[in-house]
């Protein structure tokens, strides 16, 4: 089988060309040695086959990839754009939730849920801004518990706040069945 001979296409017009020069290399042809034979031998017809093609800027990093540039150029401008929408959308969501008729179970789950999706697309939330997303959400018969966590010495973690509310949630239902 006849091996292809690797290729370089160049420009042929008198002025300066800013498309990138593709280089193939015919690993085949033109590494004799292996890399499972001689390290030391295959490492140095490697580096020579880079210097030979002016590609050591490339493989050291001194020189950008200009195909990787323009790549992340256009994706870049359109991801961004779509994730920050949907940091916003997520945010909406997140600043809209209400406990309403939900245990606090149910309510900090979702809320939790709604967080943890923020983290995923690189937008997490501080504790202070959980915490008040949480409080803000809870109905008037928390407006007790909710103004001791706000005005707590030491802030309090997400994962403290499921077993006070649950608790406060039982004592409310406690005074409904003695009323």
């Amino acid at each position: 089988m006849a091996q292809t001979p690797p290729f370089v296409t160049n420009s042929t017009s008198s002025t300066p060309s800013t498309e990138p020069h593709i280089i193939a290399i015919n690993a085949n042809a033109q590494l004799l040695y292996k890399l499972t034979s001689n390290f030391p031998a295959w490492h140095a017809q490697l580096d020579s086959l880079g210097i030979g093609y002016d590609l050591q800027g490339f493989i050291t990093g001194s020189n950008p990839c200009p195909i990787l540039e323009t790549l992340q150029e256009k994706l870049g401008s359109n991801y961004t754009n779509c994730s920050r929408t949907r940091v916003m959308q997520v945010k909406d969501t997140l600043t809209s939730l209400s406990c309403g008729s939900k245990s606090a179970t149910d309510y900090l789950q979702q809320v939790k849920s709604t967080s943890d999706e923020l983290a995923l697309i690189d937008s997490p939330l501080t504790n202070d801004d959980l915490m008040l997303c949480i409080l803000n959400g809870l109905e008037s018969e928390f407006r007790d518990i909710a103004s001791s966590i706000r005005t707590h010495e030491n802030p309090l973690t997400f994962d403290e706040l499921p077993d006070l509310l649950v608790r406060h949630e039982s004592y409310l239902h406690h005074l409904e069945t003695l009323s």
